[in-house]
């Protein structure tokens, strides 16, 4: 299956999750939130640096929740799914070498540059995740899908690496940054280019709209679309589980470089520990999506949420120190980032090839709107929930206020695995 699967058209388009994984790792994953505590929100107390990094991630999210559905009506009227993925890949790039070069201190202007940028990564996934649909068969994509996740983990090692290898060489964060997102920014356009200029669209390129008249298709084209996917019951159900399990699983992404420096654990066991995430997800992406080929994608997708249900009780318990497991040294942050490697690869893959399989043909681009303004634009719910979990805590240092943050996000696992259950039940009536 994976050699059917294996095309020119498919692996230009795998290639660009192994390009903009280097936003992903930089940016949304481990930078960014190092960073922002201690560069940026420096001269902030540990709860307002808390609080504004929770609202950054959520603004951000919420920013990409109102453009996306219309951004994907507007593509879908006119034709232009290729296009707006060549011109957002390449603002996204140039946002994130531009975070590199705000001041230390300036936590408002970082906040800004990174929900500028991360709209452009999050919006350009709608097209590009509608293009699985061209590149591979059906019967192939669930093995694609996985491919791509595969392909950005690889990437995340050598951005790992390269990070690893780098950072003696500066004395400062300040002094690093422009050098880190430069680097990432630079990755993301390089290894977009062979699906940015060789894809060939099978989108049907319209006569050009002014852009008032093409806005105003893109809101016709989502209340239309919004009402299609109303209408088509698993569909539905399967999409309200995704709304609360995806956001958990991009709030672990987004804050465990938080929490693991909040509770103690150097930048060193940081960065280590992410690598670790990368070389589980390799193998497990791709397994994920072959055992989906014969049990099916629901099943493993639930079968990762209850695993998430353990890794956020571990996470909230994180504590320095070493575990001797099977004969080696560990931290226990090492165990936490095996653990989110797992699965984290496979329940992506698998939600966005699983969505492929119930939306109708030819509908694609307006369809995976939606699917971005809830998957890929996620990251709301999270940090409120943990924002909310910290006022509740009585002592109020960053350990307690990310433990205890991180130990929300369980409800969110837990309502998406009760709205899976009730669209299996409406497959099984439509069947």
């Amino acid at each position: 299956m994976l050699k059917r699967a294996l095309t020119p058209p498919a692996l230009r388009w795998a290639l660009y999750d192994f390009a903009n994984t280097a936003f992903a790792m930089a940016v949304l994953a481990l930078v960014f939130p190092r960073l922002y505590k201690s560069l940026w929100a420096s001269g902030l107390p540990a709860d307002g640096a808390h609080t504004a990094f929770c609202l950054t991630l959520s603004l951000a999210s919420l920013l990409v929740a109102f453009v996306a559905p219309v951004l994907a009506g507007a593509a879908e009227a006119g034709g232009l799914r290729l296009r707006l993925l060549r011109r957002i890949a390449v603002a996204g790039a140039l946002l994130t070498v531009a975070l590199g070069f705000v001041p230390a201190g300036c936590w408002w202007g970082a906040s800004l540059v990174y929900i500028a940028g991360a709209a452009c990564f999050f919006c350009g996934n709608i097209f590009y995740d509608a293009m699985l649909t061209e590149v591979a068969e059906p019967a192939e994509r669930h093995t694609v899908s996985g491919l791509a996740f595969s392909f950005g983990y690889v990437a995340g090692v050598l951005m790992l690496v390269a990070l690893a290898a780098t950072q003696d060489l500066f004395s400062s964060a300040a002094q690093s940054a422009p050098w880190i997102f430069g680097f990432a920014g630079l990755w993301w356009l390089l290894f977009a280019l062979p699906l940015l200029t060789r894809h060939a669209d099978k989108a049907t390129l319209h006569a050009p709209m002014p852009p008032l008249a093409l806005a105003k298709a893109g809101v016709a084209e989502a209340w239309r679309t919004l009402k299609e996917i109303w209408a088509i019951k698993p569909l539905r159900r399967f999409l309200l589980a995704y709304i609360f399990y995806i956001d958990g699983v991009s709030t672990v992404v987004a804050t465990a470089a938080y929490l693991g420096e909040s509770v103690g654990f150097t930048p060193g066991e940081v960065l280590k520990a992410f690598f670790v995430v990368q070389i589980f997800g390799v193998p497990c992406a791709l397994g994920f999506g072959w055992l989906a080929g014969r049990v099916g994608a629901r099943p493993m997708i639930a079968l990762a949420l209850g695993f998430y249900l353990v890794v956020t009780t571990y996470g909230s318990r994180l504590t320095p120190g070493d575990l001797h497991l099977v004969g080696l040294t560990v931290t226990p942050l090492m165990v936490l980032a095996a653990m989110v490697g797992m699965v984290q690869g496979g329940v992506q893959a698998l939600s966005r090839s699983y969505y492929a399989s119930l939306i109708p043909a030819g509908r694609e681009t307006a369809f995976f709107g939606f699917y971005s303004m809830i998957g890929k634009c996620s990251t709301v719910l999270g940090p409120l929930l943990a924002w909310a979990a910290g006022l509740f805590v009585v002592e109020k240092s960053a350990a307690s206020l990310a433990r205890a943050g991180f130990a929300s996000l369980a409800l969110l696992f837990l309502a998406g695995l009760v709205f899976l259950a009730l669209a299996r039940r409406a497959e099984r009536s439509a069947a």
